[in-house]
């Protein structure tokens, strides 16, 4: 039994590690876009769970944005999907 409740007591712990690592992350990074390269495939929007992009028009072309940075955790899902090197995580202002 006590076995069993050291691999409780140690996942536990690994998981508030992880939350708590989670938690700086967010706090010190957000995502950037570099609308040059981006080709508006959306596959960012699909990718955050946090409602950090929107579709824009600037009158040449339809592109992704950051709308919302203050949501951003930082996760690197956006980052991870992107083809065409259009999204990189760095550091908040």
């Amino acid at each position: 039994m006590s076995i069993v409740y050291i691999s409780l007591l140690i996942l536990s712990l690994f998981a508030a590690s992880q939350y708590f690592y989670d938690k700086i992350r967010a706090k010190n990074r957000v995502v950037a876009m570099r609308a040059e390269n981006c080709i508006g495939c959306r596959r960012c929007l699909g990718k955050c769970h946090r409602q950090v992009f929107d579709i824009v028009n600037d009158g040449l072309r339809m592109h992704i944005a950051v709308l919302q940075p203050h949501l951003c955790t930082a996760c690197g899902n956006c980052v991870a999907v992107c083809k065409y090197n259009a999204l990189s995580i760095v550091p908040r202002k």
